[in-house]
């Protein structure tokens, strides 16, 4: 996520405006940090470092580092709005926790607050909240584990954190960004995600040259995450085709070097990513296409995804619901004219409409109040119930647990009951 703002970051000093990026935690990628954040940030970003290396057991030392964390806290806010005019934050960032957000409004400055995902979704439809919650029980990607009460308890507790902290978002931020596919927690206008896009420039990397063809195709799937990618039933759909006699060299990675990464990804032929997504391109897809390589994006929200977005905002992957990816895998394997009409398509969006320049030209836009209407999205339209990174039966018993101990209420979505009435049908659903 740090990488999306040091690339907006370029974006705005390409457009010759004065913009400092800084990520209060050192990332480790180290995206963006070799440009001079000022005094008041690197003395706070010190002061982070030093608490955090402190070990969670040691809770008298960390309440200690507490006091000067929050001192540099307070001198880099009074730095920054002295200095800036527009503050963009996201992620769950913020200086104080949501808390200068209002003020930051009542002194004149203006807010753009983006959500991610993870940040916005209810956990009971947010995959990176179910591997956290399941990590040690899970098994594969098939079968939902048991939820016992404590792990029931603690989706109801991290859904109603998100739904008080996107509320006061949506109350003194200016404008919210936000991807239809995940707000379903939003109950005021936002601005599409994809429409202002994501910041990509290629990396300075040498690569060895692609392969000669040989006549077979070569899928890449790249993940940090087999079970929430959906790994397993990809390998299963996949090994299919092979067994049709489909000349297919099926390559997965997980926990590799990013230019090992790389080199994989100029070699492929085309990138199958998960099962499970709620948007039409992330973050390695967007890399892929600056390769020209075609990505197989899973996601039920394929299905919705040209109703909430305007056609020229929507990224030219191979979009899909899940039920349709092994026809889609085929199609590539087989058409290597259509591979390379999708590879091209994708190269071409990503180098024109999401370089660093034209993403920050679309948030000065939002600034000036030009932004055309079809940017943005009314939640109370959103009608998409299945999240990301999660299964349909996997959504079924963690949602059916929630209501059994808590009701339908503990699910926040009152503000939208089309969306909540929807849910709720799809759980009440027999497995098939």
């Amino acid at each position: 996520m740090s990488g999306y703002y040091a690339q907006l970051r370029k974006g705005f000093v390409e457009l010759g405006i004065e913009c400092v990026h800084i990520p209060i935690q050192a990332h480790r990628f180290a995206y963006d940090e070799a440009h001079d954040m000022g005094w008041p940030a690197r003395l706070a970003r010190f002061f982070v470092k030093r608490r955090v290396a402190v070990p969670e057991a040691a809770h008298w030392r960390r309440r200690a580092w507490l006091v000067p964390v929050t001192l540099t806290r307070v001198i880099l806010f009074v730095w920054a709005v002295r200095r800036f005019d527009v503050f963009i934050m996201g992620g769950g960032s913020s200086f104080f926790r949501f808390w200068d957000l209002p003020v930051l409004r009542w002194l004149g400055r203006r807010v753009i607050y983006v959500l991610h995902g993870t940040d916005a979704r209810p956990a009971y439809l947010d995959g990176s909240f179910y591997q956290e919650r399941h990590a040690a029980t899970r098994q594969n990607d098939l079968d939902p584990p048991p939820l016992d009460d404590e792990f029931i308890d603690a989706y109801v507790s991290a859904t109603a954190v998100r739904h008080r902290d996107v509320r006061w978002i949506e109350r003194h931020a200016h404008t919210v960004v936000c991807g239809p596919g995940f707000a379903q927690l939003l109950d005021k206008p936002f601005v599409n995600f994809a429409a202002v896009g994501i910041p990509f420039s290629p990396p300075d990397t040498r690569l060895p040259e692609p392969r000669p063809p040989d006549g077979r195709v070569r899928i890449l799937h790249a993940t940090s995450d087999m079970v929430g990618r959906g790994t397993r039933i990809t390998r299963r759909i996949i090994e299919e085709l092979i067994e049709r006699g489909l000349p297919i060299d099926f390559i997965v990675m997980t926990g590799q070097p990013h230019l090992r990464v790389l080199e994989e990804l100029q070699a492929c032929d085309f990138v199958v990513d998960g099962q499970w997504a709620d948007t039409p391109m992330a973050g390695f897809a967007t890399e892929s296409a600056r390769f020209g390589k075609p990505v197989v994006m899973g996601g039920y929200y394929a299905a919705n995804v040209r109703r909430d977005m305007p056609p020229e905002t929507i990224p030219p992957t191979c979009f899909t619901t899940p039920d349709q990816m092994q026809t889609t895998i085929e199609r590539l394997v087989l058409d290597a004219e259509y591979r390379r009409q999708v590879g091209d398509e994708m190269r071409r969006f990503v180098l024109e409409a999401w370089t660093p320049r034209s993403v920050a030209a679309k948030y000065l836009r939002l600034l000036k109040g030009s932004a055309p209407e079809s940017w943005w999205n009314d939640p109370h339209r959103n009608l998409y119930h299945l999240g990301g990174g999660l299964s349909g039966d996997r959504i079924r018993a963690i949602v059916r647990a929630i209501v059994a101990r808590h009701g339908e209420q503990a699910l926040l979505l009152d503000h939208n009951p089309a969306l909540r009435d929807m849910l709720m049908a799809f759980v009440r659903e027999t497995r098939n």
